[in-house]
């Protein structure tokens, strides 16, 4: 189930409001938010049409009345939950780190997320060669758990664990 802070992400890198808001409204709704906005979201079927899907979130997180944070901490947010989930394994590391280095990218090497930039190179390079310039001392046999490390010292650093 999509997270608000997955939604939020999606509004900031302006990704298409489509099947992810409803999914999230329709969680809203299970936790027991049950204001005309979130049941009209929920309610939405396919073919989506970003803007009128897009208004609706909109409304529902005026209705949530989140505390302000920046861009930059909400992609921090959001990039916390992709490593959790590499933490406890239900994604693959490589697949999270891919996203946290897109991330990093968007937000134009935003540097609470570019080790993950540099690990996901470092690593990348490794798959061709032995020989790779993005992470001091990262080597074929040690880049998973150099990689793995950072994703802990990330999650204990920005409390996300």
């Amino acid at each position: 189930m999509p997270t608000t802070t997955q939604i939020l992400a999606d509004r900031i890198l302006e990704r298409a409001c489509g099947e992810r808001c409803v999914e999230w409204a329709i969680g809203l709704l299970e936790d027991g938010y049950e204001q005309l906005p979130v049941c009209r979201l929920a309610a939405k079927l396919r073919p989506h049409n970003h803007f009128e899907l897009a208004s609706l979130r909109d409304q529902i997180l005026d209705l949530l009345e989140l505390a302000p944070k920046t861009d930059e901490e909400i992609l921090t947010a959001y990039a916390g939950e992709i490593l959790l989930e590499a933490a406890k394994g239900i994604r693959n590391r490589i697949e999270a780190i891919t996203e946290v280095k897109d991330l990093c990218i968007v937000m134009d090497y935003l540097p609470t997320l570019y080790d993950f930039y540099s690990l996901y190179f470092a690593w990348e390079d490794l798959q061709y060669s032995t020989e790779q310039y993005h992470w001091a001392g990262a080597t074929r046999s040690n880049i998973e758990s150099l990689i793995d490390n950072r994703i802990l010292e990330f999650l204990r650093t920005n409390e996300t664990a």
